[in-house]
């Protein structure tokens, strides 16, 4: 209804008299329903991931996944609490306009399980650097974004033993690899 109305709206500023049409257009991968058991026994990758791909891209979650035909080890997750492939990361950056890992978090919810990225955003980050020819420093930074913004995203609900915990984690990540001098040089 709101994008019928903003259709409506936009019509009428420009002076064109068209009949709004986004009800009936079906949006990208809406066209029919997939066949989850189909797509996960043909291509290898559990049921409950292939639903959860369903779910982000609809049909085209078949064309995702016969990227595993040429690379079989896409079919691996990336991100486990949502469960993510490296094909649907690759899919996403190559046809998405993706070109930062939180437009990847958007897209596909990467790192926005309990971990909040901990255990993804590395493995994220040296993907989009294979797919966008990124070098150490702007891959590191990548995972440096999306974690800090998972932090920021949690700290103001946290409170009490939670808070500790998550201060014990953030500083375990932030302590490691490059990301404390990344850290310091974004302040």
């Amino acid at each position: 209804i709101m994008s019928q109305e903003m259709v409506d709206v936009v019509c009428a500023k420009l002076g064109v008299e068209a009949a709004c049409r986004t009800h009936l257009l079906p949006l990208p991968g809406g066209e029919a329903t997939a066949d989850l058991a189909g797509l996960a026994r043909a291509s290898g990758v559990s049921e409950f991931a292939v639903e959860r791909m369903v779910y982000r891209h609809g049909t085209n979650a078949a064309k995702i996944l016969d990227l595993l035909k040429d690379n079989p080890r896409w079919g691996d997750l990336v991100c486990r609490c949502d469960p993510v492939t490296e094909a649907e990361l690759r899919w996403s950056i190559r046809n998405e306009w993706v070109r930062r890992l939180s437009d990847l978090r958007r897209r596909t919810r990467l790192g926005c399980g309990p971990c909040q990225g901990t255990r993804c955003a590395m493995r994220a980050a040296a993907v989009m650097a294979d797919e966008l020819k990124l070098n150490a420093d702007e891959m590191h930074a990548q995972a440096f974004d999306l974690l800090n913004d998972r932090w920021k995203g949690i700290r103001p609900i946290l409170s009490g033993a939670q808070m500790q915990q998550e201060e014990i984690r953030h500083a375990a990540l932030f302590g490691t690899g490059r990301l404390h001098e990344l850290m310091k040089e974004s302040m």
